[in-house]
């Protein structure tokens, strides 16, 4: 079991309280932002499974955010976070499992913009092929549900709120393989697999998420 507190006072940065440009303008004075963060976990295991519960609840004040016109202003409300949630692994044999889900509630005005529900998973399958070369291949699934996520202002280069379009729910997979041969390690990725299969997505509104696309490496040690 895991339990702890930390606290946290954050200067404004440098853009929030001045910027100057033919497209936008502000001088700002803002306070520090406060953020107060209880956490805690605990691990068990039985058979082949490993069940991670965990708990994490932020209290926030003086929160600085860009607003629906993409100026940054602050609030001095009290805004609560409570995700709650945890990780889930099973074994057996070659066969692997391991599982993030996130619950997300919160309380006060709703300038942090977070999905109620994400998760993040991964199954691999290792095995060996003529008796040195060891292979993993696998998918890697990323989820989260549908809430209006910020968009994007390229002028400033920053997020800021939108109440206009609820980026959808929408899943991403990327299928993997990695092999080693004695030191050398090679891995050949092919990711946005949800592209090809189920077509365009957005992850912001306006902005689609990347195309399909194969990528590979190689680690090779040249010196001990």
């Amino acid at each position: 079991m895991k339990l702890g507190y930390y606290q946290a006072s954050t200067s404004p940065t440098l853009l929030q309280e001045r910027f100057y440009s033919s497209v936008a303008s502000w001088n700002n004075k803002f306070k520090n932002q406060f953020s107060s963060t209880f956490y805690g976990n605990l691990s068990y295991s039985l058979a082949n499974f490993t069940v991670t519960p965990s708990f994490n609840y932020s209290i926030l004040s003086n929160i600085i955010y860009f607003d629906t016109t993409g100026v940054p202003s602050q609030t001095s409300s009290i805004i609560t976070i409570l995700q709650t949630g945890g990780n889930l692994a099973w074994h057996k044999g070659k066969f692997r499992v391991d599982g993030d889900i996130f619950f997300t509630a919160k309380t006060g005005p709703d300038f942090i913009r977070i999905p109620a529900l994400f998760t993040n998973t991964r199954i691999s399958y290792d095995f060996k092929y003529a008796k040195k070369l060891l292979l993993q291949v696998g998918l890697d699934l990323h989820y989260k549900s549908a809430y209006y996520a910020y968009s994007y202002m390229p002028a400033i280069q920053q997020f800021y709120l939108q109440d206009k379009i609820n980026v959808k729910q929408g899943i991403m997979a990327d299928v993997f393989l990695n092999t080693k041969l004695n030191r050398v390690r090679l891995f050949v990725k092919y990711s946005q697999l949800n592209q090809l299969l189920l077509g365009e997505y957005f992850v912001a509104p306006n902005f689609k998420g990347l195309r399909g696309a194969v990528s590979f490496g190689v680690n090779w040690p040249l010196f001990d």
